[in-house]
């Protein structure tokens, strides 16, 4: 098993695909993160973030629902209250937006403008 650093996302089974899940993917890779994809049964968004973030060596961890909302989590935070949301039917650029800032939080960067 690979034990890298990464940010991990969580994602409702059968959405590994989706194309704003792509997106965030491009965001983070664009900030030079490592990422690592699972799907999971579970069904709530805030629940998928924060145990991704709670897996994550990162403590930061992305989850996405059934119908294409994002949380980002931080595993230091409480578990209902994720540190940024992206509503389902986002643009691709705020997708990409919300993938960078994901990453720019393991950075510690000032997080971009959507």
């Amino acid at each position: 098993m690979d034990n890298r650093p990464r940010i991990e996302v969580l994602v409702a089974r059968g959405n590994a695909h989706h194309s704003s899940l792509m997106q965030v993917l491009y965001g983070i890779e664009e900030e030079q993160v490592p990422v690592s994809i699972t799907e999971t049964d579970n069904t709530s968004v805030e629940a998928m973030a924060y145990e991704a973030a709670e897996r994550s060596k990162l403590e930061v961890g992305i989850g996405m629902d059934r119908e294409g909302n994002f949380a980002l989590h931080h595993k230091k935070l409480e578990r209902l209250s994720p540190y940024m949301q992206l509503a389902k039917r986002s643009s691709d650029e705020r997708a990409r937006v919300f993938g960078n800032n994901s990453a720019r939080l393991v950075k510690r960067m000032p997080l971009r403008d959507e």
